[in-house]
C-alpha cells in the first residue's frame, strides 16, 4: 500500500494537475502525411525517405523515415510556443539540398512551416513541393527512335550551368553557389534531360558545344548560348512557385532556334540560340 502510495504522488509531482500553471506542460504534436500519400511521385520514391526537423526554443528534433513505412499519422511531445518545422523528401534525405558541382539536383519535396503549440494538442497538415526544374531536350521535329538517331544533338556536348546549388533545409531559399552538370546521352526515344535545383534568379543558361570536326561547323560556330532562365523568365515562369514545373525544348541548330514550353501550359514560343 506504501509503494503504491509513493508511487501515486510522484506520477502526480512530475506531471501537470489541473491545480497548477499548465503553460510548461508538453503538447501532443499530431503530424498528418495523409496529403503526402496521395501525391503521385511518393510511389516512385519507395527507396526514399522524409526527414522530419522540429525546432523550438528549446528544443531540436530530427528523424528519417523511410517513405515505405510512412503512416498517415505521427505524434511527437513538444514544448509550448513556435515550432519550426521542415521536411525533406528525396533518396539521399537531407544531402539533396546541396547539389554538387558536376551532378544534377536530386528529385527533391520539400516543406517548412512554422506554428504556435498553445494547448495541450497541435495539429499540423504536412506536405512536400517540388523544388527541382526537370528540362526536357530533344531535337526539334524528331517523334521517333528511328529519326533520333539522325539528330545533331548527339554531337553536342550540352552543359546547364546557374548561380544556385541548392535550397536552404529551415527556409527553402535559393542558395548562391555553382552549378554545373553536362547533360547525360539521350533516353532511348533520343529525349536529353537534366534536373536543375531551385534558383533564386534568372540567370540558368545552356552552353552547346559543337563538334568541330564535322565539315559544317567552324571554329567560331563550335560554341553556342541559350540564356534559359531569361527565357523562362519571359514565357511568364515563376521561380518562387510552391512547386516547380518543368520545361520542355527543342532545338533546330542549324536555324538557331529554340522552341520552349511550359509543363501544362498549352502554348510554345520561339526563342534564338546565340
Amino acid at each position: 500500500m506504501r509503494k503504491s502510495l509513493t508511487g501515486l504522488l510522484a506520477l502526480l509531482f512530475c506531471s501537470c494537475s489541473i491545480l497548477e500553471d499548465r503553460t510548461p506542460c508538453p503538447s501532443l504534436l499530431t503530424m498528418d502525411y495523409s496529403k503526402v500519400l496521395k501525391y503521385d511521385f511518393i510511389h516512385r520514391m519507395s527507396d526514399g525517405e522524409y526527414n522530419v526537423t522540429l525546432n523550438g526554443a528549446d528544443f531540436s528534433l530530427s528523424e528519417n523515415i523511410p517513405v515505405h513505412l510512412m503512416d498517415t499519422i505521427s505524434r511527437k511531445s513538444v514544448s509550448k510556443g513556435k515550432i519550426s518545422i521542415s521536411g525533406v523528401l528525396s533518396r539521399k534525405g537531407i544531402e539533396a539540398m546541396i547539389v554538387t558541382e558536376g551532378n544534377q539536383a536530386d528529385s527533391l519535396y520539400a516543406f517548412n512551416a512554422t506554428i504556435e503549440a498553445t494547448g495541450e494538442k497541435t495539429y499540423i497538415l504536412m506536405d512536400a513541393h517540388k523544388q527541382f526544374t526537370t528540362v526536357h531536350i530533344k531535337e526539334s521535329g524528331v517523334k521517333n527512335v528511328e529519326s533520333a538517331a539522325q539528330q545533331r544533338l548527339d554531337k553536342i556536348q550540352m552543359r546547364v550551368v546557374g548561380n544556385y546549388q541548392g535550397i536552404d533545409q529551415n527556409t527553402l531559399e535559393p542558395l548562391p553557389g555553382k552549378f554545373d552538370c553536362i547533360v547525360a546521352a539521350a533516353s532511348p526515344i533520343g529525349e536529353y534531360s537534366v534536373r536543375i535545383p531551385r534558383q533564386g534568379d534568372a540567370s540558368i543558361m545552356i552552353e552547346l558545344t559543337l563538334d568541330v570536326s564535322s565539315k559544317d561547323t567552324t571554329a567560331s560556330a563550335a560554341r553556342l548560348t541559350l540564356p534559359l532562365g531569361r527565357y523562362m523568365e519571359e514565357l511568364g515562369y515563376d521561380f518562387s512557385a510552391e512547386s516547380l514545373a518543368d520545361v520542355y525544348i527543342g532545338l533546330e541548330i542549324d536555324s538557331r532556334k529554340a522552341f520552349i514550353q511550359i509543363e501544362n501550359w498549352n502554348f510554345e514560343k520561339t526563342f534564338v540560340i546565340f
